[in-house]
């Protein structure tokens, strides 16, 4: 374990300039960047936001980076890392204080790398632990990792340990609402983006931060975790920014894969029906099984069901598709037929994110698998925005957009973060 975290933190990422990226690193930087924004346009009719924007103004900037983020993660179909979803947070930040500093397409996609290597690198050190103690690691790494994008976006040198540490104290993030199906959780993105920002400006302005608080007694990973000392992160060529993805369908992200077997099989199938659905086994990697992804309901709060693999792969068979109004469904007397005929099969033998399904259905037996999650859920640029055309039907945005936004994203080198914040 290396003792002086904070510092190595700071030398590595103040070194992880835009002509260090590799051209994967690069093109999954802006296949996430496209998604969350065209998903973000999405967003703004979403109730969640209709109920809180009357709060805020788009004039002030603090207000805007959490309207920004809201907006992002609304839907629940933002980008994720693992368990986390980072873009909300960062995404804003990097375009926002980008904006105001003036700063180039490669500066802001340095900025993103930035911010996604700090949230990945807590989040696979930390994240295990603070979720055994209940904290739900977007918010508590996400604020710190998009305080890292804001201040790379300002290009302002000499201010980026205060920024952290005003990041690192005032983190947040309770997971029992997710579980719980309440809507405290849709919120935390955004809470989470406007704290990265204020530790930002705050540390900009001069304000004194201190020197650990991310390792040591009652700093981050004491507190939330109960560890002390973490490893630094390490140039892994691309490694772990290449595994950044981005949700297609607003269900847990351990349920994602099984409901695009499901929504594949219906599709290819017709929808089943409970009356001739007699079987269904969902093979799944052993290690993203979890207690609260087995259950079948019903569901005292309907939000409850988008943990759960079974109902929301019931959902999609019945259906044909999945869409987030069909989460309602979960009660549904012929839902839970389905349900609870379904069978989860932990198998250490898939990768993650792969998923297997089988239908022993009246008339046969059906099958679908989710074999190469590398194009499904990891896209590069040119099938994101393929992705994103096929899907506005669904998601009520102008076709228009998508191809205007995605052609500036895939010059964006070649142009500056206002351009793009001007588009949105």
């Amino acid at each position: 374990m290396d003792i002086n975290y904070e510092k190595n933190l700071v030398s590595y990422l103040t070194e992880r300039e835009y002509p260090s990226l590799q051209p994967q690193e690069v093109e999954r930087l802006k296949a996430v960047l496209l998604h969350d924004l065209v998903i973000g346009d999405w967003g703004y009719t979403s109730r969640e936001f209709r109920a809180v924007e009357p709060l805020y103004t788009k004039e002030k900037f603090l207000d805007r980076v959490l309207l920004t983020a809201l907006a992002f993660s609304a839907r629940a179909c933002e980008d994720f890392y693992g368990a986390y979803h980072f873009g909300p947070l960062i995404i804003p930040n990097a375009l926002l204080f980008g904006a105001e500093h003036k700063i180039d397409g490669d500066k802001l996609l340095q900025a993103l790398a930035v911010g996604f290597e700090v949230g990945i690198s807590l989040g696979d050190q930390l994240g295990a632990g603070a979720g055994a103690r209940g904290f739900r690691g977007t918010p508590v790494f996400g604020i710190v990792a998009a305080a890292a994008a804001a201040y790379a976006s300002s290009a302002k040198h000499g201010e980026f340990a205060r920024i952290l540490a005003h990041a690192a104290a005032n983190v947040f993030g309770l997971g029992s609402s997710l579980l719980g199906g309440t809507d405290e959780w849709r919120y935390q993105a955004a809470l989470g983006a406007y704290h990265a920002a204020f530790a930002a400006h705050v540390g900009l302005k001069g304000l004194e931060g201190g020197e650990i608080y991310i390792t040591g007694e009652k700093n981050l990973a004491d507190v939330f975790v109960g560890q002390t000392e973490l490893n630094p992160p390490q140039a892994r060529f691309g490694l772990s920014l290449l595994k950044l993805g981005v949700k297609r369908h607003p269900v847990h992200i351990f349920a994602l894969s099984p409901v695009e077997a499901a929504v594949r099989l219906a599709q290819s199938h017709g929808p089943f029906s409970d009356g001739e659905t007699l079987g269904v086994k969902v093979r799944v990697p052993a290690k993203q099984v979890l207690p609260f992804n087995l259950q079948t309901g019903p569901y005292s709060i309907i939000n409850q069901a988008i943990v759960s693999i079974p109902s929301n792969v019931a959902i999609a068979l019945h259906h044909g598709k999945y869409e987030p109004e069909l989460l309602s469904w979960a009660n549904h007397p012929e839902v839970v037929r389905i349900a609870l005929e379904a069978q989860i099969i932990p198998d250490s033998g898939l990768r993650e994110y792969e998923s297997e399904l089988e239908v022993l259905t009246t008339k046969g037996v059906y099958t679908e698998k989710v074999a190469d999650p590398s194009e499904l859920y990891f896209p590069t640029l040119a099938q994101e925005r393929a992705l994103l055309l096929k899907e506005v039907p669904i998601r009520g945005i102008s076709p228009e957009k998508v191809s205007r936004l995605a052609g500036m994203i895939e010059h964006m080198e070649a142009g500056s973060c206002e351009e793009i914040l001007a588009e949105i």
